[in-house]
């Protein structure tokens, strides 16, 4: 067996240069309703565990994604939905969320849904662009 000549510490330097080229970017965007429009929807992730965009209603936002695999994604806005996004994460695709609240009785939830990107488009059209996703 052929020993590497490469530290592991360079491996791991290239592996990160790489993701970051390469990101995976997701636009998140919510149609706008006039319920509740004051309130933003809060779109976080699991591990690690950060928030990714916080969205206004009638907007949208492009979040660069450094990470792969299966993703847990959770929203919410007054409230976290317990129930997490699952998402197959792959660096340098394209993702489109649609970002929407739901009445589940007494409670506003947030829920999200891959949408193809031509529906995504459309749908995106006429809302703001939200630069700055927190």
């Amino acid at each position: 067996m052929q020993k590497s000549c490469v530290k592991p510490e360079v491996v791991k330097r290239l592996a990160d240069q790489y993701k970051e080229s390469f990101p995976a970017i997701i636009y998140f965007y919510r149609p706008k309703k006039r319920a509740s429009s004051d309130a933003k929807i809060i779109v976080g992730t699991e591990r690690p565990d950060q928030v990714l965009v916080k969205l206004k209603n009638g907007s949208w936002c492009k979040v660069k994604y450094l990470y792969e695999g299966t993703c847990k994604f959770s929203a919410g806005l007054y409230a976290i939905n317990p129930e997490p996004f699952v998402l197959e994460v792959n660096q340098g695709q394209n993702y489109y969320i649609k970002c929407q609240m739901l009445s589940k009785g007494l409670k506003l939830m947030a829920e999200l849904e891959v949408v193809d990107r031509w529906a995504a488009e459309h749908h995106m059209n006429g809302l703001e662009e939200q630069v700055s996703p927190i």
